[in-house]
């Protein structure tokens, strides 16, 4: 297992002082899969960075749009038209210089998780691809992987983390079926508050430690509307489509 060096000694204190030394080294020694680094990706990322997450694979092909300004905050003026995957790795690194980060400049598939030979910690979906949620969360529950799914709408969001186990709620146990993605709103089409993403990232960051550090026993489902949080306790369900698979 690797150990902390002196400045990530330092600037982890404070959270060492929480949760001690060798929850502190598990992070370090943890590798985190991102898809996206846009609105949920932009408060998500700093924060894993911030809290000590050793290593990170990031999918990210975009580049820095002006209407990104307003919720991606890893971004500014002068780098409109840049690839927001090398601004955000510059983010980063000024932020931690210990962090291993891996760039994909490209849109990520399934096909890129069946390749990869590495086993990770949690991936994390924050992306604004509804299909690749229930792909990933189909994929997920075939592998036994730890996943973390972010979506968003101007009148609610949610954050669905799918337990490793099959034994365990899928994406699919609430949603049933794939929805008609033409009729599905977007940050493009309705609009979106600016701060939005950022308490979504923010949490989404929050729940990984957590689930690094200590496993759930049973999947998490949380809804953001208007000013109420909620969290509803999930299980498998008998009619879910996936049911075959679990």
């Amino acid at each position: 297992m690797k150990k902390l060096d002196k400045s990530e000694l330092e600037m982890s204190s404070r959270q060492i002082m929480a949760i001690g030394l060798s929850q502190q080294e598990k992070l370090k020694n943890s590798h985190i899969l991102v898809i996206g680094a846009g609105g949920i990706g932009s408060s998500l990322l700093p924060y894993l960075v911030s809290s000590g997450i050793g290593e990170i694979t990031l999918f990210e092909s975009d580049i820095i749009e002006r209407s990104n300004l307003g919720r991606q905050i890893l971004f500014n003026q002068e780098q409109i038209g840049i690839a927001k995957g090398a601004a955000t790795l510059n983010f980063l690194y000024d932020l931690n210089p210990q962090v291993k980060i891996h760039w994909k400049n490209e849109r990520f598939s399934i096909k890129d998780l069946k390749d990869s030979n590495k086993r990770f910690d949690m991936i994390i979906e924050g992306s604004d691809d509804a299909k690749l949620k229930f792909d990933l969360s189909q994929h997920s529950l075939q592998n036994n992987l730890d996943l973390l799914i972010g979506a968003l709408s101007f009148r609610q969001a949610h954050i669905f983390y799918q337990k490793s186990s099959n034994n365990h709620a899928c994406y699919r146990c609430i949603f049933q079926n794939l929805p008609n993605l033409n009729d599905l709103p977007t940050c493009a089409n309705e609009g979106i508050l600016s701060s939005m993403p950022g308490v979504i990232g923010s949490m989404m960051a929050y729940l990984t430690i957590n689930l690094i550090l200590e496993k759930s026993n049973e999947s998490l489902f949380y809804i953001l509307e208007g000013l109420s949080w909620r969290n509803k306790r999930l299980i498998k369900q008998k009619h879910c489509p996936n049911n075959n698979l679990h």
